[in-house]
């Protein structure tokens, strides 16, 4: 008798692997939930960095000239 080579008697818990489509889920919703609560804060940091690169960038001009 041929069997196909992704059968069930070749491979028996072919099935039992992997993710299923709700833990998918779950973990992709997880991740949107954080990135949305980190993000404000994320967006202040930058905005401070953006912030200390200009005091540093007028400093540097005070010495220069």
């Amino acid at each position: 008798m041929f069997l196909h080579p992704i059968s069930q008697s070749h491979y028996p818990n072919l099935r039992g692997t992997g993710f299923t489509l709700l833990e998918l889920l779950v973990a992709v919703g997880s991740i949107a939930v954080l990135a949305a609560l980190l993000f404000p804060w994320a967006k202040r940091g930058a905005e401070a960095a953006i912030a200390a690169i200009g005091g540093i960038k007028q400093k540097n001009m005070f010495w220069n000239y």
